[in-house]
């Protein structure tokens, strides 16, 4: 299966929209409208004609010669437009739009058809022309020196369906693993060692560097990834602070102070960290309700939970949280068990 790279999308997202331009204007635009499609449908029939499909379902080769025909039916359109606008009547008068219309039907239809031929396996870069989409690449180079993990597999995974599925693995070798595919959307996953999640990471079409040690474990690219291991890093300072306390506590009696002052620091010192948490935690959820981080760090901060509970916290991110963070299904599903065990707690 090929695919087109990053910038033959873009080429590809452009025709396209030129294509859209000039058809809609021609009848105002002359000329210009006429070479303003022509362009557009020279730029999405070239990259459409780089993606290929070299596998032998006989469904997806039939679709995907309806497909080119589609193309071929635009060019023909393209064409005819540009003769007309000459003077040259090749056609009676403006059948060059019925042209245009059974490509765009037939790209439309083999833009659907395909991805369900193929089951969703594989997702192809055979956008609609007139809603324009396509699957990002992504490629995640890593390194580790733990030592633990050289000959082991690696797993993404990603939360669908209410329990988390594999979709790539890699071997380590030499301390280096790698991760390439397509994923239909931007998406934020988790890398598994076995049974032990390591690190999530946002997969957004970007190139993303990961390195793995004993101390901590980074990724880089994007910038989804960037923010995300921004608030890592910020929320990884504050649990050290608090990990802190007890042997501040030693040092503080060694030093010669009464114990009840001691306590009474920290207790102060350990609520103000905990309100410090709960406060990057919740902001870095709300600046993100509308992207994958949103939902996704919510089930990270759940997921230390025995069970699904309702904490002053979550009920405040869920007031006024847009329907893009409460449609998720893991959200949905979250608060929903976690309402039927707030009742029968409150019964008991």
């Amino acid at each position: 299966m090929k695919a087109l790279t990053k910038i033959e999308n873009l080429i590809f997202r452009i025709g396209a929209l030129l294509m859209v331009a000039g058809a809609a204007t021609w009848i105002v635009g002359g000329w210009i409208s006429n070479a303003i499609f022509v362009v557009g449908v020279v730029m999405f029939v070239t990259m459409q004609l780089r993606a290929s499909y070299e596998g032998n379902d006989f469904v997806v080769v039939r679709l995907r010669r309806q497909q080119l025909f589609g193309a071929a039916a635009l060019v023909v359109s393209a064409v005819a437009m540009t003769a007309q606008t000459l003077g040259y009547n090749l056609l009676q008068h403006n059948e060059w739009v019925v042209c245009m219309l059974i490509g765009a039907v037939l790209q439309l239809y083999t833009a659907i058809r395909i991805p369900q031929a193929l089951k969703l396996s594989l997702f192809l870069l055979f956008p609609m022309p007139f809603l324009v989409g396509c699957s990002d690449h992504y490629m995640v180079n890593g390194s580790t020196s733990v030592h633990g993990m050289e000959g082991k597999m690696l797993y993404l995974k990603v939360f669908e369906n209410q329990k988390l599925k594999d979709i790539d693995s890699c071997c380590v070798t030499h301390g280096k693993f790698s991760f390439k595919g397509y994923s239909d959307s931007t998406m934020m996953v988790n890398l598994f060692w076995g049974n032990q999640s390591l690190m999530p990471v946002v997969l957004e079409g970007e190139k993303i560097e990961m390195k793995i040690d004993e101390v901590a474990q980074i990724a880089t690219g994007g910038p989804l990834n960037d923010s995300l291991y921004s608030f890592i890093k910020r929320k990884t300072q504050i649990d050290n602070q608090m990990a802190d306390l007890p042997r501040k506590e030693g040092r503080m009696v060694m030093d010669g102070m009464e114990h009840d002052e001691v306590m009474a620091r920290l207790s102060d010192e350990a609520r103000r960290l905990s309100i410090e948490s709960d406060q990057l935690v919740s902001g870095f959820i709300k600046q993100n309700y509308n992207n994958v981080l949103g939902p996704g760090v919510f089930m990270i901060m759940t997921s230390e939970f025995a069970y699904p509970v309702l904490t002053p916290q979550i009920e405040e991110l869920i007031i006024g949280a847009p329907s893009y963070f409460l449609e998720h299904p893991y959200i949905k599903e979250y608060l929903r068990v976690a309402r039927e065990n707030m009742d029968k707690l409150q019964q008991q």
